[in-house]
């Protein structure tokens, strides 16, 4: 085997995670195993699965990964977690927290990438309410047999199997770092979830990888090699917000603690909105278009404006900046004047100031330089305020 560091910039492919073709080779590996599983019965066979493996960070989102085509078996689980008590109670503890803490018990879960049913097991023991998702057909089958609900698929490919909005929970455990595409991965997951849903998943930690100098590590059954930061930057990218993140198991892995993004909702915004306009209609219905102007021809004002429709009831818009006066204000179509306009008005009675961050220092000098007469009002958040 040789091994060699590299710096180079490579551009012909892209970020399994951001798509990005801004990638740089940090280690080449040659004469790797070309698999970790699925070993040929034959010494000439097993010597001809040879690979070059390419480490490769992006320089975007700064995820490790090793591009090319992913081993023909990616989507199944193998896991020797049956085989291990010491993970087995590590697993048995762990998951009796999960559910407890987010209160599954009653709930539907669902294992992505089950495997051979060593988590299946924990869950039964648990007396959970669970499916399992499996690639390897022969997985199923057994599971099948052994009296568990268990779908044939991948997270990325679940079109025909109506599991949209199904699970209240979700876990996968050491699967991620094995799919091409990332974020189809997780977008699947996602589809499956109901809004409340939460999720546990975990991947090989790629911290104590570095710490440790394990080169070994890398392999092409593992197509990419997740920090705290590229994992948190994954699942945030692909729709979930992050409850914790921590390391596990020796340091060996990541694991993240996840819920789904709430939609934004912004009614109670509209609603505020709509008082306001209410408010300040009622108001100004006490003057004529020429009694009244605004302060401030900046982005806040002008949509302010539009958004209140106040444009029937505004004489001008008073701006400070010289590339502004003279013009007419976009949509509603004000016109822009320089404050000396307000100085020669006899009919403004009332200004209202919507000069975002410089509202205090406008209402300063209207009080310093304009008739004391003046109404002066300004909208502090959706709140209507009477300066003078």
């Amino acid at each position: 085997m040789k091994v060699t560091s590299q710096m180079n910039r490579v551009s012909e492919h892209l970020c399994r995670l951001c798509s990005s073709s801004s990638l740089d080779s940090v280690l080449a590996l040659e004469g790797m195993p070309s698999r970790a599983q699925y070993f040929p019965k034959s010494t000439s066979e097993a010597k001809s699965l040879v690979v070059s493996i390419n480490l490769k960070q992006c320089k975007d989102c700064g995820l490790v990964q090793i591009l090319g085509e992913p081993v023909d078996y990616y989507r199944e689980v193998i896991r020797s977690n049956k085989v291990s008590g010491a993970i087995r109670s590590f697993r048995l503890e762990q998951l009796h927290n999960f559910i407890e803490k987010y209160n599954l018990k009653s709930r539907l879960i669902l294992e992505v990438g089950c495997g051979n049913g060593d988590i299946l097991e924990i869950l039964r023991e648990l007396k959970c309410n669970f499916h399992g998702m499996e690639y390897k057909a022969e997985f199923v089958e057994n599971l099948e047999k052994e009296g568990y609900k268990v779908f044939f698929g991948y997270p990325s490919e679940i079109q025909d199997l109506n599991l949209e909005n199904l699970y209240s929970a979700f876990l996968s455990l050491n699967v991620l770092e094995h799919a091409p595409n990332i974020k189809d991965f997780l977008l699947g997951i996602r589809k499956m979830l109901n809004p409340d849903a939460v999720g546990l998943i975990e991947v090989p930690n790629f911290d104590m990888i570095v710490a440790k100098n394990m080169i070994s590590e890398f392999m092409l059954d593992h197509l990419t090699y997740f920090d705290r930061a590229t994992l948190q930057l994954a699942l945030e990218s692909s729709g979930f917000e992050i409850i914790e993140i921590k390391e596990v198991w020796h340091n060996y892995m990541l694991s993240a603690v996840v819920k789904l993004r709430p939609p934004l909702n912004i009614s109670h915004s509209v609603r505020q909105w709509n008082l306001l306009k209410n408010e300040i209609h009622e108001l100004f219905s006490t003057y004529t278009k020429d009694e009244i102007c605004v302060w401030g021809a900046g982005h806040q004002s002008l949509a302010t404006i539009s958004i209140l429709e106040l444009h029937n009831h505004i004489q001008f818009i008073v701006d400070s900046s010289k590339s502004k006066q003279g013009f007419f204000a976009p949509s509603s179509g004000i016109p822009i004047v320089a404050p000396e306009e307000l100085k020669k008005s006899s009919s403004v009675k009332c200004v209202v100031v919507m000069g975002g961050s410089y509202t205090q220092e406008i209402v300063e000098s209207l009080s310093a330089n304009f008739s004391n007469t003046l109404k002066i009002i300004t909208i502090d958040g959706t709140k209507l305020v009477v300066l003078k």
